[in-house]
C-alpha cells in the first residue's frame, strides 16, 4: 500500500473516532441537561409542597398560641394559669 493511502486510512480512522467521541460527548451533554431540568423540576415541587406545610404548621403554632393565652386569662386556678403562661412562653 502507498504511503499516501496510509495516510487517508488514517485520517478516515481518525475523523471516525472524532466523530464517535463527539457523538458520545452530545450523547452526554443531553443526557445531564435532561437529568439537571428533572432535579431543578423535582426541587421546586418540593419546596412548594414545603412551604405549603410550614403556613398550616405556623397556623397551628398560632391556634395553639392563643388557646394558651385564652388559658391564662380565664383559669382562676394559679397552677394551670402557670402552665398555660409557660405553653405560650414556648411557643413564642
Amino acid at each position: 500500500m502507498p504511503i499516501n493511502s496510509d495516510l487517508q486510512l488514517a485520517s478516515s480512522y481518525i475523523a471516525t473516532f472524532g466523530a464517535g467521541v463527539a457523538a458520545i460527548l452530545a450523547f452526554l451533554d443531553r443526557r445531564d441537561s435532561v437529568l439537571s431540568d428533572r432535579i431543578r423540576k423535582e426541587t421546586r415541587e418540593r419546596l412548594s409542597e414545603l412551604e405549603a406545610r410550614i403556613v398550616r404548621l405556623e397556623s397551628k403554632h398560632d391556634e395553639a398560641r392563643n388557646i394558651a393565652l385564652d388559658g391564662v386569662m380565664e383559669t382562676t386556678e394559679p397552677q394551670a394559669k402557670d402552665r398555660f403562661k409557660r405553653i405560650a412562653q414556648v411557643l413564642d
